[in-house]
């Protein structure tokens, strides 16, 4: 078969978390051509209140956002090179909270990535955006014996705004509120 996938991803919201900007709030679904033009094709998308994430089907991040009120203060999207905890893993979901967002592995490992909006700023005009990734602490992580024995990690996650739910592969449920761990 040697048809192409075209991916045609449509969005709406708040102007500041629509990908490359909007002078105003969305509120009919839009084509976003931008994500067109990703061959890989398209996982998750995940938007917080002036950012957004998308995972590819090969699990990498990219990352778009609104960090003040001008076209000058528009990032991305981007793609998002990891560093510290989160380098060299492939993820398989995306979440966003407020001013972070979370990602999981196949293995399941969950990681954090705080401080979204500053590492925009600090970083505009970029064409890759590097995010520290940290294991969320407090929370089962798979161990050496995992592939082998099973259970330990994250299965499953929701996060909201200021909360978030962990499922591991056993079931056992950890919920954190309040950005407080």
């Amino acid at each position: 078969d040697n048809r192409k996938t075209t991916w045609q991803v449509y969005v709406w919201g708040r102007s500041e978390a629509i990908p490359g900007g909007s002078e105003r709030d969305i509120l009919i679904p839009k084509r976003m051509e931008w994500f067109d033009k990703h061959e890989a094709g398209w996982s998750k998308i995940a938007f917080g209140p002036n950012f957004g994430v998308a995972l590819d089907r090969r699990g990498q991040l990219f990352i778009w956002g609104e960090i003040g009120y001008g076209d000058e203060d528009i990032v991305g999207p981007v793609a998002i090179e990891l560093t510290g905890e989160a380098k060299g893993r492939s993820f398989i979901d995306v979440q966003c909270a407020s001013d972070k967002f979370f990602a999981t592995t196949s293995k399941g490992h969950a990681l954090i990535f705080q401080d979204i909006l500053d590492v925009m700023s600090q970083n505009k005009g970029a064409t890759t955006l590097k995010l520290e990734g940290k294991l969320v602490p407090g929370i089962p992580q798979p161990g050496i014996m995992s592939p082998v024995i099973g259970g330990g990690g994250i299965k499953t996650m929701g996060i909201g705004m200021e909360h978030g739910c962990f499922v591991t592969f056993s079931g056992d449920v950890y919920c954190v509120g309040g950005n407080e761990w």
